[in-house]
């Protein structure tokens, strides 16, 4: 029997749990008891399948007077950095996934472009956090390297930040890090943003002039 008040609760807290909840309880009431539990554990694989393939991507801002970077969406004060944008991949990136991931690193790239554009500054660096990618495969790789062209045919360059130690392995068994070239991974947002701001600095600055 079903207790009303668990499934009203699990159906505030999470509506996806709760559908399941409901065919395992229709299927082992009206069909049989195997029958429904095969339906409620399909159900669920579908929804693990969905969240693989479907991965959390973020833009991340800076908190104001720190060198904290968070996801803007749940910190709306947390500040862009002119030029640069910062996106977080939370998942590991393969087969099943790397289009998904590809699509939604290109459209946080036009819809920030059309908002820097209105305020005059272009995005020209795009940092790639990948500290919550604990795995790549080939496809993955070459999901990045497509990422990295497509981004450097709109004069726009691309460096990896965090990568883990799996991660970076891969990297470097498939040649990617020598393509890309290894000023092109940095250990921190916070180096990252400096080498971006050092290298945009180096750009603007006239041959032969020097800082004082």
């Amino acid at each position: 029997l079903i207790e009303y008040e668990k499934a009203y609760h699990l159906f505030k807290v999470d509506k996806f749990d709760f559908c399941i909840c409901m065919v395992a309880f229709f299927g082992v009431a009206f069909i049989s008891m195997d029958i429904g539990l095969m339906m409620s554990v399909g159900l669920a694989l579908v929804r693990a399948l969905l969240y693989v393939a479907r991965p959390a991507t973020s833009k991340l801002g800076n908190i104001p007077n720190s060198t904290l970077y968070r996801d803007v969406e749940q910190y709306p004060g947390a500040a862009g950095i002119p030029g640069i944008l910062i996106l977080q991949l939370g998942s590991p990136i393969y087969f099943a996934n790397c289009t998904y991931i590809r699509e939604r690193i290109l459209r946080w790239v036009r819809d920030e472009q059309a908002i820097t554009e209105s305020k005059g500054n272009d995005v020209e660096h795009i940092l790639l956090d990948l500290g919550g990618v604990t795995s790549i495969d080939i496809t993955g790789v070459e999901t990045l390297l497509e990422v990295k062209r497509s981004m450097e045919a709109k004069g726009i360059k691309v460096v990896l930040v965090n990568p883990r130690v799996e991660v970076m392995e891969k990297l470097i068994a498939t040649k990617f890090i020598e393509k890309i070239g290894k000023e092109s991974v940095l250990l921190s947002i916070e180096d990252a943003i400096e080498a971006c701001r050092f290298s945009l600095r180096s750009i603007k600055q006239p041959n032969g002039s020097s800082e004082d």
